[in-house]
């Protein structure tokens, strides 16, 4: 898996100039203007997970799939190595959301603290994002994958708007801390089935 790990980030580096220029365009927004750093910290982490499993794109139309059978790679670690790559580009775009969090800090640039909170919530759905169209993007390819990442992307922002409108009138006894936990132990067994979803998918591929 290791090396199926460095194959995915050589294929990023080829686009790192366009990367790096898209994250500088997000991170100057909440500094030029404060009150919209929660659009600023969404950017930045749908960034970060499209990154990386854009190099399934880049995989498919090399042929890639033929290619690897002649190495000694499971469908496990084929699968598992692109839940990894999307998950590490949800780190970086948190990574990068608290840094923009931190330089509009050291400009004196007030952030509403409503906002800032808000980056485990767009961590989450992230998360929830890439398990549902993850499956899709392993049975019918990038197109659609993509398609089905952006379905998945602007119905989860939908039920995220929602949320927040309804999250100021919890029924009694209902903390938004138990909420949180709750949906994260949701989200963390969705991405098992999904896991296990495209482990099987692929196999069914391969024969």
């Amino acid at each position: 898996m290791k090396g199926l790990l460095w194959k995915d980030i050589y294929t990023i580096q080829c686009k790192l100039p366009i990367l790096i220029f898209m994250m500088v365009l997000v991170i100057l927004i909440p500094i030029l203007m404060p009150e919209l750093f929660d659009i600023s910290a969404m950017m930045l982490i749908l960034i970060g997970m499209v990154t990386p499993v854009s190099s399934m794109a880049y995989d498919e139309k090399c042929r890639w799939d033929s290619l690897q059978r002649m190495y000694p790679y499971t469908s496990k670690d084929i699968v598992l190595e692109k839940y990894l790559m999307g998950y590490a580009g949800i780190v970086m775009g948190v990574g990068f959301a608290l840094l923009d969090a931190g330089i509009c800090a050291l400009l004196g640039k007030a952030i509403n603290a409503v906002a800032f909170s808000g980056i485990p919530l767009i961590a989450m759905l992230s998360l929830l994002c890439l398990s549902l169209f993850m499956p899709v993007h392993v049975k019918f390819g990038a197109e659609k994958g993509m398609l089905a990442m952006m379905i998945t992307c602007g119905v989860c922002g939908g039920f995220a708007g929602i949320f927040t409108e309804v999250s100021e009138d919890l029924p009694h006894g209902l903390t938004m801390t138990l909420v949180i936990v709750v949906s994260l132990a949701v989200i963390v067994v969705l991405n098992v089935l999904s896991v296990r979803l495209s482990m099987r998918i692929y196999r069914k591929k391969e024969v």
